[in-house]
Order: C-alpha cells, then sequence, then structure tokens
C-alpha cells in the first residue's frame, strides 16, 4: 500500500495516520476508512411527527395521505391545496416542524411540477432541490417513516424510464461490454 499521496482522498474516506484499534477492529496505518456521512440531526427526533401541529397538523395530513392511498386498492398520491400553500409560503416552517412530512409532500409537488404544472426550467430546479432535500437523510430513516415517500417515488418510476431508444441504449448500456 502506498503511503500518502498527492491527491486529496474523498471527503468521506479517511487514511489512517497510525494503527487505530476501534472496538475489535484494528486499522492498519495508511488503511482507506469509509466513514459514514454526519447528519445534523438530534438523536431521538420524532421523524414521524406525531402529535406535531404549527403551519401544518401533521396527524390530520398523515390521515388524509393514508386515506387517499387507500381508496379503491389502488394508490392514489394527492397533494392537497393547503400543503401546496404551505410549500409555497411557509416550506421553512413546515420542513422545521416535520422534515420527512415535508419531503413526502415535496416529492408530491416535484412530481406535479414535471407533470406540467410548471415550466421545463421550473421542473428541473425543483427535482434538483428534492434531491438535495432527500440527501440530508440516511435512506433508513425515509423507509422507516410513516410517511410513503419511498411508495411514491415507487409508483413514478415509469416517469424515469428512456423515453427513446437512444435514451435507452446510452441509459441502459447495452451493447457495454466488461
Amino acid at each position: 500500500a502506498a503511503a500518502a499521496s498527492a491527491m486529496p482522498l474523498p471527503p468521506l474516506a479517511v487514511a489512517a495516520a497510525a494503527e487505530v484499534k476501534a472496538g475489535d477492529v484494528r486499522i492498519p496505518k495508511g488503511e482507506i476508512v469509509i466513514e459514514p456521512a454526519s447528519y445534523d440531526w438530534p438523536a431521538f427526533t420524532n421523524w414521524d411527527c406525531v402529535d406535531v401541529r404549527g403551519v401544518v397538523d401533521w396527524d390530520q395530513a398523515y390521515s388524509q395521505v393514508m386515506e387517499g392511498l387507500i381508496q379503491g386498492g389502488a394508490a392514489t398520491f394527492h397533494l392537497p391545496e393547503e400543503i401546496v400553500q404551505v410549500l409555497h409560503f411557509n416550506a421553512a416552517l413546515a420542513y422545521e416542524e416535520c422534515p420527512l412530512g415535508t419531503l413526502y409532500f415535496l416529492v408530491l409537488y416535484t412530481y406535479e411540477m414535471m407533470g406540467g404544472m410548471g415550466s421545463r426550467d421550473q421542473a428541473v430546479i425543483q427535482a434538483e432541490m428534492l434531491v438535495t432535500h432527500m440527501r440530508k437523510f440516511p435512506f433508513f430513516i425515509i423507509a422507516a417513516a410513516r410517511w410513503p415517500t419511498y411508495e411514491a417515488l415507487h409508483h413514478f418510476t415509469p416517469l424515469h424510464a428512456p423515453q427513446n431508444p437512444t435514451a435507452a441504449k446510452t441509459t441502459l448500456c447495452e451493447g457495454v461490454r466488461g
């Protein structure tokens, strides 16, 4: 293994300066260790926003979400107009009160923008903003929350399929060997 190189390591990789003992694991000098991303959340965050009432009554909003999902056996994702207004005028406060509930509604809002509610440029900006927000959470927090964020993402998966043969060939790496 080479010692220190002139090329900086990615932010999540750290080379041990000396042999380190971390619990029962020994990390030899110069070994590259991938550190988990750090998240700026308290240890016991109310991820499900139970009993949180402020700019939105999050329990009531969650009940409306679940009623919409259960109707007729087919998933129907509905973005209430009240929530759209909150996202437009009080998004920071909503995010502070209930980050995962706000994230769920941002997913729906982004797909509405992509579906023609906004211009193409607005939809791209909205999608980039959503990706930025999703990166703030460990995937297991989003997946384990009561908010059906992953269900919504899965529901809209067909929108991400290649739209023509050239895109399919490029995106799906057709003809690539290796």
